[in-house]
C-alpha cells in the first residue's frame, strides 16, 4: 500500500506539470487524501486475476520445483512461474504440474 500511494502522488504531482496539464487540458483526476486516499487506491487496485511468482523458480524453489533449504517439500502451482503469462494460468500450471509428476516427483 506504501508504494501504491507514493506512486499516486508521483503521478498526480506529474500531471500538475505545465507540460502535462497541457496536453490532459487540466483533466486531472480527483484524489482524496488520509484514509480516504487509501481506501481509494484498495478500491481502484487489482491482482490481474492470475497471481504468480510467490515462490518463483529459481528464488525460493530450485528448477525441481522444491523448495530451497526444505527437505521433501515441492511447489507446483502458478506460484513458482516468474512471470504472469499472457493468457489463463490453468494450462501452464497443468503443464507444470505433468512435468512434475513424470520427471520429479517419482521417487
Amino acid at each position: 500500500m506504501v508504494r501504491l500511494l507514493e506512486g499516486l502522488e508521483r503521478a498526480l504531482l506529474l500531471a500538475e506539470h505545465p507540460a502535462i496539464r497541457d496536453l490532459t487540458r487540466g483533466a486531472t483526476p480527483t484524489v482524496p487524501n488520509g484514509a480516504d486516499r487509501a481506501a481509494r487506491v484498495l478500491d481502484a487496485a487489482w491482482t490481474y486475476h492470475h497471481p504468480v511468482g510467490t515462490c518463483a523458480i529459481g528464488t525460493v524453489v530450485d528448477a525441481r520445483c522444491e523448495v530451497q533449504g526444505v527437505t521433501g517439500l515441492s511447489v507446483v502451482d502458478a506460484s513458482v512461474m516468474p512471470d504472469i503469462p499472457s493468457a489463463n494460468t490453468h494450462l501452464p500450471v497443468t503443464m507444470l504440474a505433468e512435468h512434475a509428476a513424470a520427471n520429479f516427483l517419482r521417487a
